[in-house]
């Protein structure tokens, strides 16, 4: 699935970096009802929670977590925690159809961005946009085109767009089971 969202990105030319940041979490920066039995079981011996992020998108200051079903408590709490310095963006779910999004029968990704403003928020729907007028792709959240913000004024953003339909296209249809060896996207440095 990380392989898909990877080729989106590349289509849509957002620059990434592959599971290169690991994160120092302190537990400690959570709420009571988030410390689980599972959440403490996985601390290093330090005391803390080592996270490795799916994606970064340094031109957006973001990272971005790629799940196959709605994020666990542990997951939900990873993205908290790194959410204090940096806004997470957990996409659920596989690449959409874009027959069914055509027919209003599914909706774009289905995810949550994770902030920390004194406490922490989540926010959806998520999903990408585009900008009509300079053609800008980032990701629209609660309906408001806040990653990476166009200075086009007014706003007017497209879930739809041709490059994002495009890029959802080859993706959802890309045979990557068949694929043995290295991966032909050069941003991607993962074993299948």
């Amino acid at each position: 699935m990380e392989a898909k969202w990877a080729l989106v990105l590349d289509e849509l030319d957002i620059v990434y970096e592959y599971e290169q940041h690991l994160k120092r979490l302190d537990i400690r920066y959570l709420d009571v009802e988030d410390v689980t039995d599972e959440l403490e079981g996985l601390l290093h011996r330090d005391g803390f929670l080592y996270y490795l992020p799916d994606f970064y998108l340094p031109e957006l200051g973001i990272y971005l977590e790629i799940k196959g079903k709605e994020p666990t408590k542990v997951e939900e709490a990873k993205a908290k925690l790194l959410s204090i310095n940096y806004p997470v963006i957990m996409l659920c779910g596989g690449i959409p159809t874009l027959l069914l999004l055509r027919r209003g029968e599914e909706t774009p990704e289905k995810g949550y961005l994770y902030t920390y403003d004194d406490e922490y928020q989540r926010r959806s729907p998520v999903y990408l946009a585009s900008c009509l007028h300079c053609g800008k792709v980032g990701f629209r959240v609660c309906n408001e085109f806040v990653l990476p913000c166009c200075d086009c004024i007014p706003k007017c953003i497209t879930c739809l767009s041709e490059d994002i339909e495009a890029a959802y296209n080859k993706a959802y249809y890309h045979p990557f089971e068949d694929i043995e060896g290295d991966l032909p996207y050069p941003n991607l440095r993962a074993e299948i």
